[in-house]
């Protein structure tokens, strides 16, 4: 009796340890799943698997006579997913983005200085508030923001991205922003959204373009790296990203 007491002890004693190793194995999986997502989600080159270059012939393609040919052969031909994938960070990253339709018409802005100063919110002076507004707050032009009524909020900010990807019009607040309408300019007819103003697997020239705008600059090696510094502190930059759509 004895032995068989023992025999189901050990056996139950056997089944709790592949138990015990069976979650241990699978919580380790987990874990790698997770730490892959998180790694992935901070990747920013991972907006970028949609890119094909072609710089034999991207100025002839492109058709577009404001596009400098030193600047042209060091940009990249991307698609409409890249441009909408970019758009999703431009207010995290503090990105500018700039979309051109075909004609190289300016289609919209996505800049948070720019839409601060519409929407009432910046520290700028008033000759540059009311530069922006005229530039970039008409009703009569595609790149109207509506007042930007969507700034102190980042899931307003996301709806506008929603509203402007899918050409599509809703209210933010009590402000109706309209990217489904067209609006007649003198260069034509022109849509406001981005689904409407693109067919399926159209392509862009992206220019990207960064510079430092906070006083004098000098270089220094930390490392492998070369490092520009601004006085005591680091440089502040800005980033353009231009979408430059490509003619059929």
């Amino acid at each position: 009796m004895d032995n068989v007491t023992h025999a189901i002890f050990l056996a139950f004693a056997m089944f709790a340890l592949v138990i015990g190793l069976s979650f241990s194995v699978y919580l380790l999986n987990s874990m790698n799943s997770v730490a892959t997502i998180l790694i992935h989600s901070t990747d920013k080159t991972r907006n970028y698997q949609t890119v094909s270059y072609d710089s034999s012939n991207l100025l002839r393609k492109a058709k577009l006579t404001n596009v400098d040919k030193n600047t042209a052969f060091k940009t990249r031909i991307v698609s409409v997913d890249t441009v909408t994938s970019t758009l999703y960070r431009y207010y995290n990253d503090g990105l500018t983005i700039e979309i051109y339709d075909s004609d190289g018409v300016l289609n919209q802005v996505f800049d948070l200085d720019i839409e601060q100063a519409i929407g009432g919110s910046s520290p700028l002076n008033d000759d540059i508030i009311n530069a922006y507004k005229d530039r970039y707050n008409k009703s009569n032009t595609q790149v109207y923001l509506y007042d930007a009524p969507w700034i102190g909020s980042p899931n307003l900010i996301k709806k506008r991205i929603d509203l402007y990807v899918s050409s599509k019009r809703g209210y933010i607040g009590t402000k109706l922003v309209d990217y489904e309408s067209v609006v007649h300019t003198t260069s034509g007819t022109k849509s406001r959204g981005l689904k409407n103003l693109v067919s399926n697997g159209s392509k862009f020239i992206e220019e990207f373009v960064q510079y430092a705008y906070s006083g004098d600059t000098f270089s220094e090696i930390n490392g492998d790296d070369i490092e520009t510094i601004t006085g005591n502190v680091k440089e502040q930059k800005k980033i353009i990203i231009k979408y430059i759509q490509m003619q059929e």
